[in-house]
């Protein structure tokens, strides 16, 4: 009898102790997994953070607006056009009587997009010509809000022995733009659109 009950209580404590490292398995088991959901492999983990990171740039660059930064000592002037595109030109400014009458004359060419930024005290008609200009120009004329109120297109170049023509704005401005012939057009610039420098 004393026998038998030394059995007994040897099966149950063997039964208490498989109990007990059953659950410990069970137990490192969850461990392990919520490990795993928490923590995934390193070269997973990183494939992750790579896409997430290019997803955010891609959408701050997606919703970005252009910036109107300085370029080689000129100035950022930008229109928005027609479409609601952000239109950049980089322009030389002329800001006084001798800087204004020079203009872009005597030039070969200028780049596609860059220009020449008319500066006034006030606002008033102002006329332009052609004289000792070298290639065509379109000019774009603002008021004191820059808004556009007047746009003169493909203005030819003019010798000095010929009756050149005067181009006056339709209404009072204080901001003119001169670019290239044919760019008022192709980039949809109309009167009505707004500018910024």
């Amino acid at each position: 009898m004393r026998k038998h009950l030394k059995k007994l209580k040897h099966v149950r404590l063997h039964t208490k102790r498989r109990s007990v490292e059953a659950h410990t398995l069970h137990r490192r088991r969850k461990d392990t997994s919520l490990s795993f959901a928490l923590c995934p492999h390193p070269t997973v983990n990183a494939f992750l953070f790579a896409v997430i990171f290019f997803a955010v740039a891609a959408a701050l660059i997606l919703g970005a607006k252009p910036k109107l930064f300085p370029q080689e000592g000129l100035t950022p002037v930008a229109i928005t056009n027609s479409n609601g595109e952000k239109i950049i030109f980089y322009a030389e400014i002329a800001d006084n009587d001798t800087e204004r009458i020079n203009g872009l004359s005597d030039r070969e060419k200028i780049a596609e997009n860059r220009g020449m930024f008319f500066v006034f005290e006030n606002e008033a008609v102002a006329g332009f010509w052609m004289v000792k200009m070298k290639f065509p120009i379109d000019m774009i004329f603002f008021d004191r809000s820059m808004k556009i109120v007047d746009i003169v297109e493909s203005a030819q170049p003019c010798a000095p022995e010929q009756k050149c023509p005067i181009y006056y704005s339709k209404v009072p401005v204080m901001y003119v733009l001169e670019i290239n012939a044919g760019l008022s057009n192709k980039n949809s610039i109309h009167e009505g659109n707004s500018g910024e420098f």
